[in-house]
């Protein structure tokens, strides 16, 4: 299962940001919870976290936070 949202922001000053946030499973029955943010201007994220869950309840609510 796989769930996913994309935001973007523009800035006073006319940069456009982004953040991205994914839900995925693994092949070993873990979930994680990964955000990724940054400019579009750049090629590289500025940052990405990866939160890891046990079990997929304990993932999804931190995903919906």
């Amino acid at each position: 299962m796989q769930q996913r949202i994309s935001m973007t922001r523009q800035t006073k000053n006319g940069k456009i940001r982004y953040y991205k946030l994914e839900l995925l499973s693994t092949l070993f029955g873990d979930f994680i919870v990964e955000r990724e943010y940054g400019n579009i201007m750049y090629k590289s994220p500025t940052g990405i976290k990866k939160s890891f869950f046990d079990n997929y309840n304990d993932a999804y609510e931190m995903f919906i936070k």
